[in-house]
């Protein structure tokens, strides 16, 4: 299975069309659960113990379930807290929608 940026997908060894692209052993669970989650403006507090992320220094990337980060399998994800929710989650929401109401005017 190989990383698409989203999630996991199968693909088999011999695959020629994936030469570019790093390939991991097949892991059923990963490949089924495991996905990033790219509209964080869903998450909140009902997550926590169900959402993971990595790069809390910069944008963090969220994640559907816990393990090693897809690219980088150096790096452990971390469990979501409700710390990360109010700084990067809700902080971006109040934001936008106080742009958004600005805007309008």
């Amino acid at each position: 299975m190989y990383w698409n940026g989203e999630r996991f997908t199968a693909v088999s060894c011999d695959n020629e069309d994936i030469q570019t692209v790093r390939v991991v052993a097949m892991d059923k669970k990963r490949l089924r659960k495991f996905e990033k989650i790219s509209r964080i403006d869903t998450i909140n507090y009902k997550d926590i113990g169900r959402v993971w992320y990595m790069g809390a220094d910069s944008i963090p990337e969220f994640f559907t379930d816990s393990g090693m980060h897809p690219v980088d399998d150096k790096k452990q994800l971390k469990p979501i807290t409700k710390y990360i929710i109010d700084k990067y989650i809700l902080k971006n929401t109040k934001d936008t929608t106080a742009n958004a109401v600005i805007s309008a005017l």
